[in-house]
């Protein structure tokens, strides 16, 4: 019987039904030597707390979110540096050991995430619904991130530790692809998939 984490892992892995003996001994291995290094720590601030809503919630993109922000939150957390580096090493000779730990890891990121959210909040990300990975910057910088849990960001927005995550927490939102900007040309739903399921 598989954990609720062990089948997150799965769902990133493109996986579906139960694993067979040797996928599931990959598990319990990841899990056990993630638990050994991930150091989960996130960050939030109300926006209302903020001296100024960050610039990048005027972006036409962020609209469906207008009504969810005089109760939301910047949001940032990380798994740490040693989680990222425990992949890369994985990956110079252990392939499958590195691509399970990776999708183990997405799916602890994940878990963290959830747990830390507040009265039913979700988190929406910078890379959702035509939205541009580059506002992780100001997330960060509103947060002070990079100082206070080590998270740097390339101009891209891309984060490193690569197993970090910043968007807006919001509650009471659901996810959907209605009113994206970019729903003409998107690669996920071509794939009938969808981005905020597929972080």
């Amino acid at each position: 019987m598989t954990t609720s984490l062990q089948n997150s892992a799965l769902a990133y892995l493109g996986c579906s039904g139960e694993p067979d003996a040797s996928t599931l001994s990959l598990l319990e291995k990841a899990e056990r030597e993630l638990a050994a290094v991930a150091s989960f720590r996130h960050l939030r601030c109300r926006l209302t707390d903020l001296p100024a809503l960050p610039d990048f919630l005027a972006k036409e993109c962020y609209g469906q979110l207008r009504t969810y922000l005089p109760e939301a939150s910047l949001y940032v957390a990380t798994l740490g540096l040693e989680t990222d580096r425990l992949i890369r090493r994985k990956s110079a000779n252990r392939l499958a050991e590195a691509v399970t730990l990776n999708a183990l890891a997405n799916a602890w990121l994940d878990m963290e995430v959830e747990r830390t959210a507040e009265n039913g909040e979700v988190l929406f990300c910078p890379g959702y619904s035509g939205t541009d990975f580059s506002d992780n910057i100001e997330i960060l910088n509103a947060l002070n991130a990079t100082k206070l849990l080590g998270i740097h960001t390339a101009p891209s927005g891309i984060m490193i530790p690569e197993k970090s995550v910043a968007g807006i927490m919001v509650r009471g939102f659901r996810f959907t692809c209605k009113g994206c900007l970019i729903q003409s040309k998107c690669e996920y739903l071509k794939q009938k998939k969808t981005c905020y399921t597929n972080r």
